[in-house]
């Protein structure tokens, strides 16, 4: 009993212009499932490169969207401020109990700007050591506001520049101001060179992505190339194994008409 298998047979029986045939055709099937397979490996890994990207970029928006966020914060930190001792100066210039109204409402979001604050630079400590350095200045300023306020309330009498508790004001107020804005400095570097960052990485990612969709679309453009070929061949293979079918029963037909004879 032969040991051949059925395509091993077929393999034996075939001439050897169709047995050259069969073999490119082996060779294109082997070459169409690496080319899918390598193509399917690009999708895959350009599908992970895409969700990784995709993280990132939402990491860095986070990250920016923080760092404007304190931003921010410093700018309305300042606003309340300025508006806090312009509405304490005209409650005890003028007795308008209007602008201790409004004096009170303006010191009434510092705290929870400098809780912000904490949530916002908590990723980079320099920035929050900073921050811990300006808190204690603004308390010292709000501290002396008060007193400015429980001074004139007790003597009914205007405070002016050349009393002490203005002077302490005045130089407290200096401070937290020059504090805020070297803070504001460095969190607006920080901003700037988060947004270059994420310019550059994007633009990284889109062409890694580009090149992979290109190097995809090459590859598959190669398997329908093999496709094709093997197509052509399948039909030359089919229109050869007739013609020989044919020259066979012509044969056939002659030798038995010979052999009547």
């Amino acid at each position: 009993m032969s040991t051949y298998g059925p395509i091993e047979r077929l393999k034996a029986k075939l001439p050897p212009r169709l047995l050259r045939i069969y073999q490119r055709y082996s060779l294109g099937g082997k070459r169409v499932t690496v080319g899918y397979a390598v193509a399917l490996m690009l999708l895959g890994g350009l599908g992970l490169i895409s969700h990784l990207n995709t993280s990132q970029l939402r990491q860095s928006a986070r990250q920016v969207n923080q760092t404007q966020a304190a931003v921010q914060n410093l700018n309305d930190l300042l606003l309340a401020l300025s508006e806090a001792d312009y509405s304490r100066r005209g409650y005890y210039l003028y007795s308008d109990a209007t602008e201790l109204e409004t004096y009170q409402t303006a010191v009434e979001p510092i705290k929870p700007l400098l809780d912000q604050l904490h949530q916002s630079l908590r990723p980079f400590p320099d920035q929050l050591e900073q921050l811990e350095q300006l808190e204690p200045l603004v308390a010292e300023y709000l501290t002396l506001s008060e007193q400015a306020i429980a001074q004139f309330q007790q003597t009914q009498a205007p405070l002016t520049a050349q009393d002490s508790i203005i002077i302490q004001i005045r130089q407290k107020q200096r401070q937290v101001r020059q504090q805020i804005i070297a803070l504001r400095t460095v969190i607006e570097q920080t901003l700037q060179s988060q947004v270059e960052r994420a310019q550059t990485e994007l633009q990284s990612r889109l062409l890694i992505e580009t090149l992979g969709a290109a190097l995809t679309l090459l590859i598959f453009s190669g398997i329908y190339l093999l496709l094709y070929r093997q197509k052509r061949r399948r039909e030359f293979a089919e229109m050869q194994r007739r013609i020989m079918a044919h020259r066979t029963s012509q044969c056939r037909t002659a030798t038995g008409t010979r052999s009547i004879d």
